[in-house]
């Protein structure tokens, strides 16, 4: 595969750019959620929020809306649900999974109680 000891050099320089860049995504990813999050509860006249990957990302308006965007912000919801945050509800097709957060979960009370997405953020990644 490698020719040179140079070109393992260039290679593992490219891989670890390439792994501080995806690193930096997945935390504009975790900002994106909890913008989407503080946006949906905050303003929440009901008991519950359904929400969805693609909800959350439509609600933030982020110009990311792809499959793997997609995949990424329902990672970080179902960490909500295996923390207790949220409650897995249904799928409504084999990609898209639709979640439930009540007013008695404790990320309802903490959002409510919050002033902003910087707080939501902090919470976010203390749990993934």
């Amino acid at each position: 595969m490698f020719t040179s000891p140079l070109d393992r050099k260039t290679f593992k320089s490219r891989f670890y750019e390439h792994m501080m860049r995806a690193t930096t995504d997945f935390n504009r990813i975790k900002d994106t959620v909890a913008k989407g999050l503080f946006l949906s509860i905050k303003y929440a006249r009901g008991t519950c929020v359904y929400l969805s990957p693609t909800k959350i990302l439509k609600a933030t308006k982020s110009p990311y809306n792809t499959v793997i965007t997609r995949n990424l912000v329902k990672y970080v919801l179902d960490e909500l649900v295996r923390c207790g945050y949220a409650e897995f509800m249904y799928k409504t097709s084999a990609k898209e999974h639709i979640y439930c957060i009540h007013r008695n979960s404790q990320l309802w009370f903490f959002i409510k109680q919050s002033n902003g997405p910087r707080d939501v953020v902090e919470f976010l990644n203390k749990i993934v």
